[in-house]
């Protein structure tokens, strides 16, 4: 993207580097979770009931995974193979969990590696809600989940039945 604003310089003459955008784009970060959660409470505070889902995000094939240098510098950061059971296919990147009310206003998100379980993310949601009803997909079926999750926050998992 600033390669082709680069073409444009004479008419943006204080246009910024990408340094100085991924600056301020991580000095803005907090602000701007707490400003979003502001808005999410506004519009539709007190909601009792959540849906929760994930998604992948592709960075590359899988067959490219070893050209590819994005977040490798950080293990904890680096992207990783994982599985789209909804589309039959691998991928070499991260997974988008996210949490969002029934009015279609997303209450907390978060960007994993992709071979991460959706589960694991139920830790942070157990953390940040309390007393009220998340409807998941298969990917959070586990009863022992369940349990914890109305024992210590109150929170019922609805997700659908197994058909064996």
């Amino acid at each position: 993207m600033f390669v082709k604003l680069r073409e444009y310089k004479s008419e943006i003459p204080h246009l910024i580097s990408r340094r100085q955008y991924n600056d301020r784009r991580k000095f803005t970060a907090s602000p701007c979770i707490v400003i979003r959660e502001k808005m999410a409470e506004t519009i539709d505070g007190g909601e009792d009931y959540f849906c929760i889902d994930s998604k992948p995000i592709e960075i590359c094939r899988p067959a490219r995974t070893k050209r590819c240098w994005m977040g490798k510098n950080e293990i904890k950061k680096a992207p990783s193979v994982g599985y789209c059971a909804s589309q039959g296919v691998y991928y070499y990147g991260y997974k988008l969990h996210a949490v969002c009310g029934l009015s279609d206003v997303i209450h907390s998100f978060d960007l994993t590696k992709a071979s991460v379980h959706d589960i694991h993310y139920l830790k942070d949601v157990k953390v940040d809600y309390s007393t009220c009803t998340i409807i998941g997909d298969g990917g959070y079926i586990s009863a022992d989940v369940q349990l914890d999750l109305f024992e210590t926050a109150r929170i019922r998992l609805e997700v659908p039945y197994r058909s064996n």
